[in-house]
């Protein structure tokens, strides 16, 4: 993976031991591009970094010198990564990087689980009260993913993104344009849905040619194999139905989100202005992010 600097010292093909999909964005884009158009060693990205070994955490600390981490993951897999490794003595325990800030964003919170909800049919939301009432956890995600989940495939369910978590979005934004916050890391759980969409709309304030943009988003293919062959299991085993579709970036993700950017809002700065992301938060990200060379 060609997605560290140079004068990091670290293997560009094998940069840690147990930390999936890592890059660097910044050097991602201006290798795509041919040119230095972004600041490297600034905004990165990667899966769950829980199991990091000491190795790979002095790798974070020491040669990134990483200063925030932005957790995308939602309370529940917060809960099952924790119970993993309390029954599993092989699961080390969470790493935590001495002098990292660590900020919680849920992108799936009460926004998107609303949006999710408002398009089950009214017999389907019935049924799904009822799983509810009883308890029947697996069986509503069963319900949710038959109807909504598996229709909107991975683009609509980013699209409904883009509009119901304004909130989330703009407190990730928030971060992003505090200096003390860099160099930065956003992760989710595999790194590529959530993650994926959130990079996608720092690179479109950027500017970044959507071809580099596609480019980034889909670098996850070829860094998460084991990654992805795990999410398959875990969705297997609930029997969503969703574990190719989820497993994998999705061709048209980046050409269909920034559609929707431009289409329905008129931009990007616009759209970041709907959600409280002013011209100065949204200058500062820039002058953080893009490279005065």
């Amino acid at each position: 993976m060609d997605v560290l600097n140079s004068d990091t010292g670290l293997d560009p093909e094998i940069p840690f031991d147990r930390l999936l999909n890592f890059r660097d964005v910044g050097q991602t884009v201006n290798t795509f591009v041919g040119k230095e158009f972004l600041r490297p060693g600034q905004l990165f990205r990667s899966s769950r970094p829980d199991e990091c070994t000491p190795s790979d955490c002095e790798k974070l600390t020491s040669s990134i010198g990483l200063r925030a981490i932005i957790d995308l993951r939602t309370d529940t897999e917060l809960r099952r990564q924790a119970a993993k490794y309390k029954t599993d003595p092989s699961v080390p325990e969470p790493a935590k990087l001495p002098g990292v800030t660590y900020y919680h964003i849920n992108l799936n919170g009460k926004g998107y689980q609303n949006a999710v909800v408002a398009q089950l049919s009214w017999p389907a939301y019935i049924q799904l009260i009822f799983l509810y009432m009883g308890g029947y956890r697996i069986e509503m995600i069963n319900l949710i993913a038959k109807h909504v989940l598996l229709k909107r495939g991975l683009v609509g369910l980013a699209v409904d993104t883009v509009t119901a978590c304004g909130a989330e979005i703009r407190a990730m934004f928030e971060i992003l344009q505090d200096e003390s916050n860099y160099p930065v890391l956003l992760h989710c759980t595999q790194g590529k849905d959530r993650t994926g969409l959130t990079v996608l709309l720092v690179l479109m304030l950027l500017g970044v040619p959507s071809e580099a943009i596609d480019h980034d988003y889909r670098k996850s293919d070829e860094s998460q194999s084991q990654e992805a062959d795990e999410r398959r299991r875990e969705l297997s085993a609930i029997n969503t139905g969703l574990g190719d579709l989820f497993a994998r970036t999705a061709p048209d993700f980046v050409e269909k989100v920034t559609g929707e950017v431009n289409d329905k809002y008129g931009g990007i700065r616009d759209y970041l202005l709907s959600i409280d992301v002013n011209d100065d938060m949204q200058r500062r990200v820039k002058s953080l992010l893009i490279s005065s060379g």
